[in-house]
């Protein structure tokens, strides 16, 4: 019971699906049904724990929040029974969604930009096109939607450019900062703290503003899940500051 509360079920589920697989291989197929039901079972007491019902000592989770800087998304870590941050990461150069291309998904997969200028090499032929002509783009300078701009008109030549690693770098060296920053709480903050990520996870989904995520059975952060959250958070944020106020209809305001 202790080994499958402290796996969240796996133990049992690694044991049972072995003696399925061996069953299926040796054309026992009885046995395999039977065993197969078993894991639906399992899986099914599994699932009525959320993820956050974890042992405390392994309890760690990356929490995405909207910041209070533009461009910015706040990133919490919870790690041994502490909140630390919020650190803000940048989302410069991320290309998220883009409403003027008619997309229906959250988010565009994040893609880094940096200042790659095109030159026209010497003695080459004037093809006379608007190619010709260099572009640059700076992460650090351009927003969101200029990089989808510029995205869509380079082609299949700025990807080949682009650093792809460097979102993840960033964010690695962001949960390493805060990582630094843990130490041994006092009971009443781990308490406290313990309180506040409860009291916000299960809350009502709607509700709930930002995200959250657990590191993986290996215990490795999911960064590209992570990038992936900060694009929707980002996303999410910039629809509600630009969203317009509704206009006062006519019958609303008030009369002599």
């Amino acid at each position: 019971v202790e080994g499958f509360l402290a796996t969240r079920g796996e133990s049992r589920l690694v044991t049972l699906r072995a003696a399925r697989d061996r069953a299926s291989a040796d054309l026992d197929f009885e046995s395999a049904a039977a065993l197969h039901a078993q894991v639906q079972r399992v899986e099914a007491v599994r699932a009525l724990a959320s993820d956050l019902v974890r042992p405390l000592s392994r309890l760690r989770a990356v929490i995405l929040q909207p910041a209070a800087i533009s461009d910015e998304v706040a990133v919490f870590l919870y790690v041994e029974g502490r909140l630390n941050g919020p650190a803000g990461f940048s989302t410069l150069g991320m290309r998220i969604q883009n409403e003027n291309a008619g997309s229906t998904s959250l988010f565009a997969q994040p893609i880094a930009i940096e200042s790659v200028p095109e030159r026209q090499e010497a003695g080459s032929k004037d093809r006379g096109s608007e190619s010709q002509e260099p572009w640059t783009m700076d992460a650090r300078a351009g927003d969101a939607g200029a990089g989808e701009q510029a995205s869509e008109g380079a082609g299949e030549q700025q990807s080949a450019k682009i650093p792809r690693g460097l979102l993840e770098s960033r964010l690695e060296a962001v949960l390493a900062e805060l990582s630094a920053l843990s130490a041994p709480p006092s009971a009443t903050v781990h308490q406290g703290h313990l309180a506040l990520l409860k009291r916000w996870y299960y809350r009502p989904e709607a509700k709930r503003t930002g995200e959250i995520f657990f590191p993986g059975a290996d215990g490795r952060w999911p960064i590209k899940a992570i990038l992936r959250g900060i694009g929707r958070v980002a996303a999410s944020s910039w629809k509600l500051a630009h969203r317009q106020p509704p206009q006062a209809s006519q019958s609303s305001l008030p009369t002599a």
